[in-house]
């Protein structure tokens, strides 16, 4: 259901900026990126493991639920590289055709019972 009401609001968020652009003419274009599960390096060491970010979060959650317990669904089996979202704000804000967009940016697919094999 967390997946459904995610999907639902980043696709309302995007009619409102598109309507946004429409009606107040803003003078600057707006690009929505819809990356799936976001994994890679980060950009600083969390403080503590409750602070960790959503996907390293789930990860977590997993690892330390011991060695005999389910490995649950990947709630979302798409992901993409922290590196190629952050460039793919770069090519966004570089490009005049990415205005007034929307894309989804993935980079595989993975399920949690491939990663704790």
């Amino acid at each position: 259901m967390r997946s459904l009401l995610h999907t639902v609001s980043v696709f309302g968020e995007f009619g409102l900026n598109v309507d946004f652009v429409k009606t107040e003419k803003p003078g600057f274009t707006v690009t929505t990126l819809c990356p799936p599960m976001i994994y890679g390096p980060p950009i600083h060491d969390p403080p503590s493991l409750k602070e960790l970010n959503e996907s390293d979060s789930q990860l977590w959650k997993i690892i330390s639920s011991g060695k005999d317990a389910e490995v649950p669904d990947a709630h979302t089996p798409l992901f993409v590289d922290v590196r190629d979202i952050a460039m793919a704000h770069v090519l966004a804000m570089e490009s005049p055709k990415a205005g007034n967009e929307r894309y989804t940016v993935v980079g595989g697919q993975y399920s949690n019972q491939e990663v704790f094999r």
